[in-house]
């Protein structure tokens, strides 16, 4: 396990604009050298923004799996300011998650379509749940057979939580589903979508959060003005915001194998929700995303056109945007039915554009169930 001793969090370039309303974007993106090869460590972290000797925004926080070969991360932060009262820095807050504790459950498989199980915990010779770790217990879990696939339901409680890590992880035949949860209440519940076969296992790995750390912060943040028209809609000089950039090293130049397509996929997010919340324009913001997108896809060499993008590509693009979809949901809720359940039909859209999907039903089927 790595420890926080040995970790180094690398800035890689941030981006920080700003319209007349007041709405404020700032979003940047860091490596982590000094993970052991072979080792996955949860890492929590969180944007906070600052004035004077003011906290003027905190994000909300999130938890990333990272590895030697993944070790990068993506935070951004949006709020409304006074334009005249700016932040002047931001800071990342950070903790690691290690004293990793497992089990894996093995749930009764229902055999007919449209059947269904419900799994108790197998019980020691002296009656304690097998399904436990540390403080968490697994409690039930139900799996029903839909059309030859498995829709799963478990419930699971914590005697000690705010502290706490959960990966869960649910594997059938080749196929793999997982979820990441920060235990914070007494008990804990979800579902999920697998592909069936003859046997399905959910393992559950517990880990306890270590102290908060700060990486170093970010001084002297210039923000670039983005001006809007009374009728808002944006003029053809108004569609490109300056950003700031700090320029990576030489040896993590993008290009087919190394581009950060978590970064493209959130950055290309961000474009479609702030233009929709500022403009109300729907089509506006469409075209921002795959502006965005096709400005990352061309970059890297890999195609013109979002429906020419190899598949392996489109998976990692649809994981990290289904994922950053939902912290945006958990972020602001109040777009939650607007703006983000337009995005939901919008990048549907752009799935069935994608040629390579065309003969590949189980791949569409399991790229839709990471939007769950």
């Amino acid at each position: 396990m790595a420890k926080k001793n040995e970790l180094a969090f690398l800035l890689q370039d941030y981006n920080a604009t700003i319209d007349d309303s007041g709405a404020l974007s700032i979003d940047a993106s860091y490596e982590v050298d000094g993970i052991e090869e072979n080792i996955q460590v949860p890492i929590e972290f969180q944007m906070v923004i600052e004035s004077g000797k003011q906290k003027y925004h905190a994000s909300s926080s999130d938890v990333r799996m990272l590895s030697s070969d993944q070790n990068s991360f993506y935070t951004s932060s949006y709020f409304d300011c006074d334009p005249d009262q700016l932040p002047d820095r931001f800071q990342i807050f950070f903790r690691l998650f290690s004293g990793k504790k497992s089990f894996i459950a093995e749930p009764n498989i229902p055999n007919k379509k449209g059947s269904g199980s419900f799994s108790l915990p197998p019980k020691t010779l002296l009656g304690a749940n097998k399904w436990t770790a540390s403080s968490f217990s697994l409690d039930s879990i139900s799996v029903k057979n839909d059309n030859g696939d498995f829709s799963v339901e478990w419930s699971g409680s914590s005697t000690r939580y705010s502290d706490l890590f959960l990966n869960v992880v649910a594997r059938s035949g080749s196929d793999e589903s997982s979820g990441e949860f920060i235990l914070k209440s007494p008990a804990l519940g979800d579902s999920l979508y697998i592909n069936g076969s003859n046997k399905l296992s959910i393992s559950f790995d517990l880990y306890k959060a270590e102290k908060w750390q700060k990486i170093e912060k970010v001084y002297d943040l210039n923000f670039e003005h983005q001006e809007t028209e009374e009728d808002t809609y944006y003029s053809d000089d108004e569609d490109e915001e300056e950003t700031i950039e700090i320029s990576a090293s030489e040896d993590s130049t993008s290009n087919v194998t190394d581009q950060n397509w978590q970064e493209i996929s959130e950055r290309a997010l961000n474009w479609y929700f702030n233009t929709y919340r500022k403009t109300d324009d729907l089509y506006e913001a469409e075209n921002m995303y795959r502006d965005e997108m096709l400005g990352g896809l061309q970059d890297a060499g890999v195609c013109d056109d979002f429906c020419e993008i190899p598949i392996h590509i489109l998976k990692e693009v649809n994981m990290h945007t289904s994922l950053h979809w939902k912290s945006l949901q958990k972020e602001f809720p109040q777009y939650e039915e607007t703006i983000l359940a337009a995005f939901n039909t919008f990048f549907d859209t752009l799935l069935n554009e994608a040629e390579c999907l065309s003969d590949e039903p189980d791949c569409v089927a399991e790229m839709e169930k990471e939007w769950r």
